[in-house]
């Protein structure tokens, strides 16, 4: 109908994308039963723990889908255009750090049956860093625009997802405040994942080994 196309309403829609959001964002936070009561409370609206799980499914399968869109137009050679930001985040350097953390899964979906495996998840974060003044007086850092990264699968798995995403951070473009040094030495936390590659548990910290596979030139911190 031509009014509801002017208020953006889809077809058979029957909640703003607004309160979808908010569901979603309450739902990956805190159990479903937790995040219906939440919601009412803030929204007035009463929504059904089911209706919250649907929501998170529809919405991370678009999600899913605009990401692998994105890869595979950067795998093409596509440029890959930076997020718009503020000129003050634009002027702060960019942080970058990657590490790999062990979680449990369960054998069968949606049962406990079965011993857990454990697998593999690297999580990379990216961060502009700002600083903070304390009520004593003291300047102390500060993230902000934070960014996270995770990708189930091998450090090949995981490097286009990292290049995508300091991409849009504007990794190329953003100030250099030091540059990461290739040594292992150089942090006596680097786990090494190849002879060429390494990643460290110490977050703000990407060797350029890394980064240098995945097409970034320099770790700017």
């Amino acid at each position: 109908m031509p009014l509801d196309e002017t208020l953006g309403i889809a077809p058979y829609q029957q909640s703003s994308e607004e309160l979808v959001r908010l569901g979603c964002l309450l739902s990956v936070m805190m159990p479903y039963a937790q995040a219906r009561e939440v919601l009412r409370q803030w929204s007035g609206l009463s929504v059904s723990a089911a209706s919250l799980w649907n929501w998170v499914q529809q919405v991370g399968q678009r999600a899913e889908a605009s990401l692998a869109e994105a890869l595979s137009r950067q795998a093409s050679g596509e440029a890959v255009s930076p997020e718009a930001i503020d000129e003050v985040l634009a002027a702060l350097p960019l942080a970058i750090g990657a590490d790999g953390v062990m979680v449990p899964f369960r054998p069968t979906p949606k049962t406990p049956v079965g011993a857990i495996q454990w697998r593999e998840v690297k999580v990379g974060i990216l961060a502009r860093l700002g600083t903070r003044v304390t009520r004593a007086g003291t300047t102390v850092p500060l993230l902000l625009r934070r960014r996270l990264v995770a990708v189930l699968g091998t450090i090949d798995d995981f490097i286009p997802s990292i290049q995508l995403e300091a991409t849009r951070q504007g990794v190329d473009i953003a100030p250099i405040a030091g540059e990461a040094q290739q040594s292992a030495d150089a942090s006596p936390n680097a786990l090494e994942i190849t002879p060429e590659r390494e990643y460290t548990r110490r977050f703000g910290w990407l060797p350029q080994a890394t980064l240098s596979s995945a097409g970034i030139n320099q770790v700017r911190f």
